[in-house]
């Protein structure tokens, strides 16, 4: 499921959060079990959905799934990986600058590194 479909937005990790907050009550107000014609079901997806959204390791993990990346199924360039312990914040520069330049693999490539690097 395609979460920010769901939620009216674009595939992209630099999201409004304000649009995000909207876009989920109004669709709350319509799905939500305590309103004629809501839906459980759907009420979930969406809490789902915004919660995953929200965050911004979920949202970069939920835009690999969408481009079928298996996590931390790369091969970690460990000269890369003694950078990325040493300069944390340089690494998820790089990776917030490639989704923002739409190069997925390459910023999975600096999320792995991250995830790595963390001690």
């Amino acid at each position: 499921m395609n979460y920010f479909a769901l939620l009216g937005l674009p595939v992209q990790f630099g999201i409004d959060l304000n649009q995000l907050r909207s876009n989920y009550i109004q669709l709350q107000k319509i799905q939500h079990p305590d309103k004629v014609g809501g839906n459980t079901r759907d009420s979930a997806h969406l809490n789902t959905a915004y919660t995953v959204l929200l965050d911004n390791n979920s949202r970069a993990l939920h835009i690999f799934e969408l481009h079928n990346l298996n996590t931390l199924a790369t091969r970690i360039d460990l000269s890369k990986l003694n950078d990325a312990k040493a300069n944390p914040k340089l690494y998820e520069q790089k990776m917030i600058d490639a989704f923002d330049a739409n190069q997925i693999h390459e910023a999975y490539e600096y999320w792995c590194l991250c995830q790595y690097a963390k001690p």
